[in-house]
């Protein structure tokens, strides 16, 4: 969007919107409004975050703790809001007949898809839970796996392009783990627990099945279910009275087990969603977590109550706010314990760990891996049926691994192996080690930053750009990934020309989250904020810091070293931070390239007083000073460094 600022204008229509897009507009600035005015200021901007999935007015420091403690699901409306949802329109309508619950929640589910700006997420899970409510009317058996298929079909058929959508792969991705992976480690999880107990302790539910469940297991999925138990049970009113206590007393389990069934529950069902989306989150945003179970596993029972509450608090402030504003204390308490969950959790070491961006054949493979990992023992069966055959065939089951076949067999899938893995190393031969000079110079608006790989393999950083005023981190939206993606972790030297914003503010999140060795920096005229910054920052931080001197030469390996030119001890006063800034000419096997900061004519004049005569400011590039401002590369100084290349 951008903005027109217009001398004359004619209106040529108006009342002219969808009587729909109307409804749902006027109920979207209803919910804001009145969260507004029962909440309070952070937790109304996340009540509407959790239900509608708008962060406008959710603050950058909130929006970054939940995004640290692995909790920003939380924000974009999903499947388990869905859950939530069918959970507690099942609990309010739980007087009325099933049928009538079955088509209210399917409207609903219309109604709720419209008024989240159908998002891929909410459409694949209200498209879901709309065919099982259908299946349910109709007496028919849904499908997990094919409802998937239908609401995926229904979603690419109206807007293909949504098949490159992170929202779409993540949504699709994380229920396909929930789907086929969540009730094996459930089941595994209850026998070592049951075991370890020495069967005291009984958790295996065979009336509650989570295999092929998807999104259904979700927190309150059971209490929906006991529900509908109790409601049908209350149906039965010729069953005798003493044999129904006892089947309460049966089914009665102690509040233990029930807490051991709730953490293994979500725990699986966290775990087999972040199992499949691991690779994806790894090669989109370079990011790991060892600590996400502990956050979703201690927010999953808020959420659930701050979802259903949120909607009930917003319906009842429709028609009586005081009454709306005595619930919105309890709702407005959940809220806050779901601030200090993601506050404390963003703490926790090992919550978001950058990582080098995986090649898409790491990803393959890991999933390879993980196929193998959860179907071993059909694996086993098949290779077991397969010597079977063979041994029946050569009838005699010892002579068979002697036979000809069985070597033959053997040398045929060796081969195979050796072929793929040939083709494996040479890539990554290719793409790690390419032992040349490169050289990458990066978009980061507004300012400078350059890449500097050397043929061994040495990572310099020259500048990082950056934002003087607005919210936007450079150095976290553009240049941190931008490293990651090059699989970068490590630099072994920053150098900051100068301490100007667009030149060092994006360096502040590359030396907090990568490893830095040495920082090059020189003498400064001014003590301006970013300096002071920089040394909070490093204060901890196990950093080499050199202080540049005109003359010297910093070796960076065998084959490349900077060149130090300028500043001089005696600083130019005028436009201090520019005109001082660090100009060094980096050489490597005959080639040669000029940095020269922000400096402008008076900088460039005395630097070519003191090297006239000289070939020390020749280049084969010249990064021209000050952005090719007006200010700098005058005709004497690009005659004195005579570059092949300007840029």
């Amino acid at each position: 969007y951008g903005t027109v600022q217009l001398e004359n204008y004619k209106i040529i229509s108006s009342n002219n919107i969808n009587i729909t897009s109307k409804i749902i507009n006027n109920v979207q600035n209803s919910m804001k409004y009145n969260m507004k005015s029962i909440l309070g200021k952070e937790e109304s901007a996340l009540c509407i975050g959790i239900l509608l999935g708008d962060r406008e007015e959710i603050s950058e420091k909130t929006e970054d703790e939940f995004k640290r403690s692995n909790l920003t699901h939380l924000l974009a409306v999903s499947g388990s809001h869905i859950t939530y949802i069918v959970t507690g329109l099942a609990i309010i309508l739980a007087k009325t007949s099933k049928r009538f619950t079955k088509i209210f929640t399917l409207f609903f589910l219309l109604f709720f898809m419209a008024l989240t700006g159908f998002t891929a997420s909410v459409v694949r899970a209200c498209i879901m839970g709309m065919i099982i409510l259908i299946s349910n009317l109709i007496y028919a058996k849904p499908d997990t796996l094919n409802n998937l298929g239908i609401s995926s079909f229904i979603i690419l058929l109206i807007n293909p392009y949504m098949i490159a959508d992170i929202g779409f792969i993540l949504s699709f991705g994380g229920t396909i783990g929930i789907v086929l992976l969540s009730s094996k480690i459930t089941n595994l999880m209850y026998k070592i627990v049951e075991k370890l107990t020495n069967n005291k302790m009984i958790i295996t539910d065979k009336e509650y099945n989570t295999e092929n469940n998807g999104e259904v297991c979700a927190l309150g999925k059971e209490f929906y279910l006991n529900r509908k138990k109790e409601h049908s049970n209350k149906e039965n009113k010729d069953r005798d009275k003493t044999k129904k206590e006892s089947d309460r007393e049966a089914k009665k389990e102690n509040i233990k087990q029930r807490i051991v069934k709730y953490t293994i529950n979500s725990f699986s069902i966290t775990l087999s969603a972040n199992l499949i989306i691991i690779p994806i989150m790894a090669y989109v945003f370079s990011t790991f977590s060892f600590t996400f179970w502990i956050s979703n596993i201690l927010a999953a029972p808020i959420m659930e109550v701050t979802t259903i509450l949120g909607f009930i608090v917003y319906f009842i402030s429709i028609f009586f706010i005081p009454v709306a504003k005595f619930l919105g204390i309890i709702l407005n308490l959940f809220l806050d314990i779901m601030l200090k969950i993601a506050e404390i959790s963003s703490f926790i070491p090992g919550s978001c760990i950058y990582i080098k961006t995986p090649f898409i054949i790491e990803c393959i493979i890991y999933y390879f891996i993980l196929f193998i990992i959860f179907n071993i023992r059909y694996i086993k069966i098949i290779i077991k049926r397969y010597i079977r055959k063979k041994t029946k065939q050569y009838k005699i089951s010892n002579n068979y691994f002697l036979s000809f076949e069985f070597i033959k067999d053997k040398y045929k899938y060796t081969i195979i192996f050796i072929i793929i893995l040939s083709i494996i190393a040479t890539i990554v031969i290719n793409v790690i080690n390419p032992n040349k000079l490169q050289i990458f110079f990066i978009d980061v608006g507004q300012g400078d930053s350059t890449l500097i790989i050397t043929p061994a393999h040495k990572n310099i950083l020259i500048d990082g750009g950056g934002n003087e005023f607005g919210s936007f981190d450079v150095g976290e939206n553009t240049l941190l990934p931008y490293l990651l993606d090059r699989r970068i972790t490590t630099l072994d030297y920053i150098l900051i020309s100068h301490f100007d914003s667009d030149h060092v503010k994006g360096l502040f999140a590359v030396m907090q989250n990568l490893k830095v060795k040495n920082i090059i920096i020189s003498k400064q005229g001014e003590n301006s904020e970013n300096f002071k910054d920089f040394f909070k920052l490093i204060q901890n931080k196990n950093v080499n810091i050199i202080v540049a001197e005109k003359g010297e030469i910093i070796k960076i390996d065998k084959y490349s070293y900077f060149e130090i030119l300028f500043p001089e001890a005696n600083l130019i006063k005028e436009n201090i931070l520019n005109n001082n800034s660090i100009v060094t000419n980096f050489h490597c096997m005959g080639f040669s390239m000029l940095f020269t900061g922000d400096i402008e004519e008076i900088a460039e004049k005395r630097i070519c007083e003191l090297y006239k005569n000289t070939n020390k400011l020749n280049a084969t590039i010249l990064k021209v000073p000050h952005h090719g401002s007006k200010t700098s590369s005058t005709s004497e100084f690009l005659e004195t460094v005579k570059p092949k290349i300007v840029l």
